[in-house]
């Protein structure tokens, strides 16, 4: 990855260990995340779009406090409210919770989610008078 930057650019690469006080000269290849790799903005934004087509209907008019986030390589869109994970989107359904997405939406369950959407409005807001509430604390470096 670093050789990306400029091919003639030498580069030496060290690791430092904070107990030992020391520095080790490592290759860039070691410290290569051979996992990752670059998503097309487009295929992002066409998971997105199918998950919005679905969901359109389900989530509030004002959306202000909610965000997409799609996972290309699991082809799911999981969506916040101000950070906190309550729904997901995955070909084979749609999975909710204010705490855990295990409750799979069905036909005629569209008000549970509703009161999932309403709990969190309340809770999780920068306004809300109980700030001890599990919904308001939770994960809140997001």
């Amino acid at each position: 990855m670093l050789a990306a930057l400029r091919s003639d650019l030498k580069i030496e690469l060290y690791e430092r260990d904070p107990v030992l006080d020391t520095l080790r000269r490592i290759e860039p290849s070691e410290a290569a995340n051979v996992s990752s790799y670059m998503v097309p903005t487009r295929e992002a934004q066409a998971l997105v779009a199918r998950a919005g087509q679905e969901l359109n209907g389900m989530l509030p008019a004002r959306r202000e406090a909610i965000s997409f986030h799609p996972n290309v390589m699991d082809k799911e869109v999981v969506v916040r409210f101000r950070g906190l994970s309550f729904l997901r989107w995955h070909e084979s359904g749609i999975f909710f919770g204010a705490r855990e997405m295990h409750t799979k939406l069905q036909l005629g369950r569209e008000n549970a989610l509703g009161k999932v959407v309403e709990e969190l409005q309340i809770y999780r807001n920068p306004l809300a008078s109980d700030l001890r509430h599990s919904l308001y604390r939770a994960q809140a470096e997001r």
